[in-house]
């Protein structure tokens, strides 16, 4: 019985260290955040990268097609063309702002529960050697 008892302890401990080693190290990091702050931050960083996405691209269109721009430039397609280039960026930005909230919720949401499952995993480890000093 005690043989069997130490051949499920290591199996218990395997499947801990190879959490550990595949997954532990990014959801103890991403779970060592508060929710707000997690989300927060990389909701910001996101929207920063999609403001320099978006800008670099209206950059290589606008070089692009600049004989086009400055045939038909005048002052009134000048606003047109700019409050388009506003608006589709803040449309861009709001969308992306929704999904990379939700994604960073569910990611924070996912790290937390797995490493309580691994807490726990580690309470049923003592409690086998406890179990077995006795």
């Amino acid at each position: 019985v005690k043989l069997m008892l130490n051949e499920k302890r290591v199996k218990h401990m395997v499947k801990l260290a190879s959490y550990e080693n595949k997954h532990g190290l990014a959801d103890f990091k991403v779970g060592s955040f508060f929710k707000r702050d997690y989300i927060s931050y990389n909701l910001i960083v996101s929207l920063l990268w999609v403001t320099w996405g978006y800008f670099t691209l209206v950059l290589i269109l606008g070089m692009t097609y600049m004989n086009e721009i400055l045939e038909k430039l005048s002052f009134a397609n000048l606003a047109w063309i700019a409050a388009g280039i506003v608006l589709i960026y803040v449309g861009v930005l709001i969308l992306y702002a929704r999904l990379a909230k939700a994604y960073y919720r569910k990611k924070h949401f996912n790290a937390r529960k797995n490493v309580k499952g691994f807490i726990e995993d580690l309470e049923t480890l003592e409690k086998m050697y406890e179990k077995e000093d006795v």
